[in-house]
């Protein structure tokens, strides 16, 4: 069921898995260990959470969506420092589409008029393109940022549209092509991002790591310079 507008704010939700090691970023093993996979996926959280804190327009609410209990949940919004401006909540939902759904329809159940969905895996993804994202809702009713590897980093609506996330073979390179495929079906007006690139396996690291270091602007930034060092010393330590 899709409802109508009811006021002019965005949502913006940062998914992630909560912070355990040997369950976070196990592509990236071998030859990264257990350890530094969880510090890889604490940088890339954080980064994240410093990038979109950028986007302070009043209109956008900014919520970090945790995997696990609320309790921990909170216990990890302690260890981040997390910033009043960041709501913490934790997804609920048997699969990824269906924590997806649970979450969107709270949102729009709020209030919000468009709810936006990222993860943490895009680090190069900046927050102009997600602004340009949120202006391009005004117009359509789903945005959808590709990944090479057949998914996306990026979706948001304008609409509450459940349909488009269920029957999805999560974690395959059918992602973003299922999801165009019931866009059609629905019919649902939508517009495509740039396409980008997921930090997965290690050699996604190491191209990532390539990118950033002939990026002054990133690597200069308040927001990109942690995370520049956690990934210069990963590769490092495998040369």
């Amino acid at each position: 069921m899709r409802r109508p507008p009811q006021n002019a704010g965005t949502a913006l939700l940062v998914f992630a898995k909560s912070p355990v090691a040997g369950k976070v970023k196990t592509r990236m093993q071998p030859p990264l260990s257990n350890r530094e996979c969880l510090i890889l996926h604490d940088a890339l959280l954080r980064h994240t959470l410093r990038k979109i804190r950028t986007l302070d327009k009043p209109d956008i609410s900014k919520v970090l969506y945790l995997s696990g209990n609320l309790v921990n949940a909170h216990q990890y919004r302690l260890d981040l420092g997390l910033a009043t401006d960041i709501q913490i909540e934790t997804q609920v939902g048997r699969d990824l589409g269906e924590r997806l759904v649970n979450a969107m329809e709270k949102k729009f159940d709020e209030g919000f008029r468009k709810v936006i969905f990222i993860g943490t895996d895009t680090p190069l993804l900046n927050p102009e393109e997600i602004r340009y994202a949120i202006d391009q809702l005004s117009h359509c009713e789903v945005v959808i940022g590709p990944t090479t590897d057949g998914g996306y980093y990026l979706i948001g609506f304008s609409a509450s549209i459940p349909a488009i996330l269920k029957g999805i073979d999560w974690g395959t390179p059918r992602v973003y092509r299922q999801t165009l495929d019931l866009m059609g079906l629905h019919q649902v007006l939508w517009k495509s991002l740039a396409i980008g690139s997921d930090l997965d396996t290690f050699k996604d690291l190491s191209e990532v790591g390539r990118i950033i270091e002939h990026s002054p602007t990133f690597t200069n930034s308040n927001e990109g310079k942690d995370l520049y060092q956690v990934i210069r010393k990963l590769l490092e330590r495998q040369s």
